[in-house]
C-alpha cells in the first residue's frame, strides 16, 4: 500500500521544480483558496440571511425555502428583505413578550450580483463604502458580488471545458490510433476542415438558431477544441 501511495521519481522531480517557482506555487495556492471560497459564495455574498431567529423559530433562508415578508410580520407577500429585517431586529430588540430576542445573521456582503441598490438623488456608479466595499457598477450592482460569482462561473466553466475536452479528445485519439486506416484518415480530414472554420461565424450562426446558454457555450468550445 505504501508503494502505491508513493509518487514516482519523475513526478517528485516535477513537483520540486514547481515548488521552486515561488510565484507560481503561491499563486496556485491562492487560486485554489479562491476557488474553494467561491464554491460557497452564497455564504459570503448573498441578499438572503444565513440565519434568522424570529419569535422563537429558526430559519435558514440561504439554502432554504422562499420566505415571504408576512413570515416576519411585514405587510407584503414577496420575498423578505433581510437587510431591513436585520435593522428592525437590531432596533426593536425583543419584540415578543416573554419570548427570545430576534436576530438576523447576514453574509459579509448582503447583496446579490444581479441586485441593484439605488440611492435617492444619486446616480450610480457609487464609490466604495461600508455597504459596497468596491462600490457599484453603472446599474447599482455590487462589484464584490459580481466579481465573486463571476469568478466562480468562469472557473467552473474552464474546469468543465478542460475535462470534457480531454475526455472526448483522448477517446477519439485512442480510437484513431487503434483502428487506423480509413477511420484515422476520415477524422484527420474532419479535424482539418473543422479547425479552419471561423469561430466567430459559428457562434453567430448558433446564437441565431438556439437560445445561448452555459451548456451551449460549453458544447461549442468543446467542438472547436478550445
Amino acid at each position: 500500500m505504501a508503494k502505491l501511495l508513493t509518487l514516482n521519481p519523475l513526478t517528485m522531480r516535477q513537483w520540486r521544480r514547481f515548488r521552486a517557482i515561488r510565484r507560481g506555487y503561491y499563486s496556485a495556492i491562492a487560486l485554489l483558496l479562491l476557488l474553494v471560497s467561491s464554491l460557497g459564495a452564497e455564504l459570503l455574498v448573498n441578499k438572503r440571511a444565513l440565519i434568522v431567529s424570529y419569535a422563537g423559530h429558526w430559519y435558514f433562508p440561504t439554502y432554504g425555502a422562499y420566505l415571504p415578508g408576512t413570515t416576519f410580520g411585514f405587510d407584503y407577500a414577496f420575498e423578505t428583505n433581510y437587510r431591513v429585517l436585520a435593522k428592525r431586529s437590531a432596533a426593536e430588540g425583543n419584540a415578543h413578550p416573554n419570548g427570545p430576542r430576534d436576530w438576523v445573521l447576514l453574509p459579509l456582503v448582503p447583496y446579490d450580483p444581479l441586485e441593484s441598490d439605488f440611492k435617492t438623488g444619486v446616480y450610480p456608479p457609487y464609490a466604495p463604502s461600508a455597504a459596497h466595499w468596491l462600490g457599484t457598477d453603472s446599474t447599482g450592482r455590487d462589484i464584490v458580488a459580481r466579481l465573486l460569482y463571476g469568478f466562480r462561473t468562469a472557473m467552473l466553466f474552464a474546469l468543465l471545458l478542460l475535462t470534457v475536452n480531454y475526455l472526448i479528445g483522448v477517446a477519439i485519439g485512442c480510437l484513431m490510433g487503434y483502428y487506423g486506416g480509413w477511420f484515422d484518415l476520415l477524422f484527420q480530414r474532419l479535424i482539418d476542415i473543422w479547425s479552419n472554420v471561423p469561430f466567430l461565424y459559428v457562434i453567430m450562426i448558433i446564437a441565431s438558431i438556439v437560445v445561448p446558454s452555459f451548456l451551449t457555450l460549453v458544447l461549442v468550445m468543446v467542438a472547436f477544441g478550445w
